[in-house]
């Protein structure tokens, strides 16, 4: 077998020559660091019901965001869109199980008891369990399918069952003190998100993004440099996983400032140079414009 033409990673060699680069994934980590400690100090195993089914949200929400700056840092922007994906539905669901408290738990263990059956008939169809579901188990099965819409809505129904306007509703609802939000959430769900899914399924939009050109007109593919989508989605996956925190954040009483001040530092490092057209005009200690506090030579111009 050939080896690789480049080992895994190899684009961060090149990006990180530059220092705002590097300040992007460091900005990403602390943010990652502060919602780590958050969840710690909720207990976690010894928490129960509602406030368990949030902390254990919020974690799959860290795993997915530490694997989103993973990706960033490799250059691979479009595989953490993917991930973005995920990120962003787990924002509306923390948001409804922190307004159902009471609904939330037995939905989950309704969804898990759907899934676990349906699972274990897909099995013995290929004869990889012991026995054959009971005809116990087959009417409970049948029960929970038509709970979840039928046969045709069952497996693609959300676990709780609510629909994506009523969970958008109460993320805006959460938000409404703070009206310069209320537009990032929409173009969050309006674009980004249809963008993600573009991304995560097989599309020319898809392709695109493996496609340089180069200055000469002629179109290359980019086999190992990092991708034009690798800043955007570390800053959504950002914003995805900041959303969440919050949440938990408020339900159990925490100070929501430090994750606050992690979360502004790890977007403002994510803007891009053109945002800034008089930034080469700046003295080298003016604050960087994009609101990191640092100087521009320790920022943007590094």
């Amino acid at each position: 077998m050939p080896p690789p033409f480049a080992p895994v990673g190899f684009a961060w060699e090149v990006m990180k020559q530059r220092g705002i680069n590097q300040l992007r994934i460091a900005g990403a980590e602390e943010l990652l660091g502060e919602g780590g400690a958050l969840i710690d100090a909720t207990g976690r195993e010894q928490l129960g019901g509602v406030q368990f089914l949030m902390v254990a949200q919020a974690t799959r929400a860290q795993h997915t965001f530490e694997t989103v700056i993973e990706a960033a840092r490799m250059g691979r922007g479009v595989q953490a869109a993917m991930l973005n994906r995920g990120l962003l539905d787990d924002v509306l669901d923390i948001h409804w199980t922190a307004e159902h408290p009471e609904a939330a738990p037995a939905r989950a263990d309704q969804h898990d008891r759907l899934i676990a059956l349906a699972e274990h008939e897909a099995e013995d169809k290929f004869g990889r369990v012991e026995r054959s579901l009971t005809g116990e188990e087959q009417s409970e099965f049948s029960e929970l399918i038509n709970l979840y819409g039928g046969h045709g809505r069952a497996f693609k129904a959300s676990w709780h069952r609510a629909a994506f306007s009523d969970c958008f509703g109460l993320v805006q609802k959460r938000w409404k003190n703070e009206p310069e939000a209320a537009d990032f959430l929409d173009y969050i769900y309006e674009v980004i998100q249809r963008r993600n899914n573009l991304l995560l399924h097989g599309s020319p939009t898809a392709y695109r993004q493996v496609v340089t050109q180069r200055s000469n007109g002629r179109i290359q593919l980019n086999r190992v440099g990092p991708d034009p989508l690798w800043m955007e989605s570390l800053a959504q996956g950002a914003g995805g996983y900041y959303l969440v925190l919050r949440v938990l954040a408020q339900e159990f009483g925490f100070d929501k400032e430090r994750l606050a001040r992690a979360f502004s530092s790890s977007t403002s490092y994510c803007r891009k140079l053109d945002e800034f057209p008089g930034l080469g005009d700046l003295p080298d200690e003016a604050e960087c414009p994009c609101g990191s506090g640092r100087a521009v030579r320790q920022c943007h111009r590094s």
